[in-house]
């Protein structure tokens, strides 16, 4: 069988093209999941309250400060923690975190 350069150009752009049309269709099957619904109901758990937008703004300034504070603290105990475990090479772990002024 004699195959020419010309048939294997062919055959590459072909077997490309079949590729890129599967790969479309894939996206577009994907991307009609957004439409479908889930027939189950959303577990609702007992006791649990609905967050509402009222209770979210009448947050004091002073706890949004120790939030990003606390945010903060384990940033640096985390990064502490690799930079010990880098150093050392033992597995470290972290029992308490407190600030040190």
């Amino acid at each position: 069988m004699n195959y020419s350069l010309g048939d294997a150009i062919i055959t590459s752009i072909f077997s490309m093209l079949i590729v890129f049309l599967i790969l479309i269709l894939l996206a577009a099957v994907i991307s009609l999941f957004k439409y479908i619904k889930s027939s189950a109901p959303e577990p609702v758990k007992k006791g649990a309250k609905k967050a509402q937008p009222a209770q979210a703004a009448k947050k004091a300034p002073a706890a949004v400060a120790a939030e990003s504070a606390s945010n903060g603290a384990l940033i640096a105990m985390l990064t502490a923690t690799c930079v010990a475990e880098a150093e050392s090479g033992r597995a470290m772990n972290v029992l308490s975190v407190s600030q040190i002024n």
